[in-house]
């Protein structure tokens, strides 16, 4: 499949599962994969991909809509960069940080990775815009109240979230491109 297709469909996928982003893959990008699993208001995804950039910019987020929704993400594997409230820092594998999808962000991804995040409505954090600023796009500490959950559930870079099975009937596999065949189809589990 021609790079060009491959960003739209890959940026396709992305801007289902996490809002509207513009993105950007090298030449050379020939899998990747979005997995959801809907956890009662909370969205469990799984994300495994080539290097790509997603940018998602005020013009995007005016014309979106329902974006009143943080993500939680952990960095399962690789490092990335992420810029968010005028913070700029580089996360390796095993970090934890949040985002907020109705800001400008920058993700940078340069090599292959993986990120399992939560999506989460604002709410849920019970956190005003001052707090919510404060801790995006910083890694959190193992001493942060969203650190614990890495920590006080036994979340490590080796030991990263797993769905129970009891979900995994529930959960879809939004888009794949596998490396087998260069050609992009969305699949259904």
């Amino acid at each position: 499949m021609p790079a060009h297709r491959r960003r739209l469909y890959w940026r396709e996928a992305l801007s289902r599962t996490f809002g509207a982003v513009d993105i950007s893959v090298p030449e050379e990008v020939y899998s990747s994969t979005v997995r959801t699993s809907p956890l009662g208001r909370i969205r469990g995804v799984t994300v495994e991909g080539d290097p790509m950039q997603t940018l998602r910019t005020r013009r995007l987020i005016a014309g979106s809509t329902n974006d009143n929704h943080v993500v939680v993400m952990l960095l399962s594997r690789g490092n990335a960069r992420v810029e968010q409230d005028k913070r700029d820092v580089h996360v390796r594998s095993g970090a934890l940080f949040v985002y907020d999808r109705a800001r400008p962000l920058r993700l940078t991804f340069p090599e292959p990775f993986q990120t399992k995040s939560l999506v989460l409505s604002q709410h849920v954090l019970d956190l005003g815009e001052s707090d919510l600023r404060q801790i995006t796009a910083a890694p959190l500490g193992r001493e942060s109240p969203l650190g614990t959950l890495r920590t006080g559930h036994g979340i490590t870079e080796q030991n990263s979230p797993r769905l129970p099975k009891s979900t995994l009937p529930q959960t879809a596999t939004v888009a794949r491109w596998p490396s087998s065949s260069r050609t992009a189809r969305p699949v259904t589990q």
